[in-house]
């Protein structure tokens, strides 16, 4: 664990993540804090923006999902299924993504790759509802505008990290 600490610290201080401190007008030596925690067991997982990143529209929440672990999402594994939804959490729009393959956690530790064969949409309303409800306490508590990456244990949705939405 020391090692993958001491990597991640490190990569704070790669020419890529100077230059693009740079272009924040954020100074060069970087003070990385490393957060450790458990592995949450998704059944789904994804990515949502309090503001639709293409347009910037505030009306219109972009949820992507997929089955299992967000990483399939984050890594262009799967196109993940696409969402619309207001703030309030109102469904506007669902786009059924191809999603063959998710990550999943391994009981030993470590993370593996399965087929699935389910080809539904990852969320119902209550859902994007929920999912919403997170979106909004985290633009509460930070800044509007987020990019919150997310998981769904249950039916209960988990914050896995928020930052704002940089592009």
């Amino acid at each position: 664990m020391l090692a993958a600490i001491q990597r991640v610290w490190q990569s704070g201080r790669d020419k890529a993540a100077l230059a693009y401190r740079r272009r924040l007008g954020l100074a060069d030596d970087p003070r990385i804090g490393v957060v450790v925690k458990r592995l949450m067991p998704a059944d789904v997982a994804g990515v949502l923006f309090t503001c639709d990143p293409v347009s910037g529209a505030p009306d219109r929440w972009v949820i992507e999902a997929c089955w299992g672990l967000g990483e399939a999402v984050v890594s262009g594994l799967v196109d993940p299924d696409l969402y619309i939804a207001s703030p309030a959490g109102d469904l506007l729009e669902a786009r059924l993504g191809t999603k063959r393959m998710a990550v999943l956690p391994e009981s030993g530790g470590g993370t593996s790759q399965r087929v699935v064969e389910d080809e539904r949409l990852c969320l119902d309303e209550t859902a994007v509802h929920a999912l919403a409800g997170l979106g909004a306490a985290c633009e509460r508590l930070f800044v509007p505008r987020q990019d919150i990456e997310w998981a769904l244990s249950g039916s209960k949705p988990w914050l896995l990290q928020s930052r704002p939405i940089t592009t």
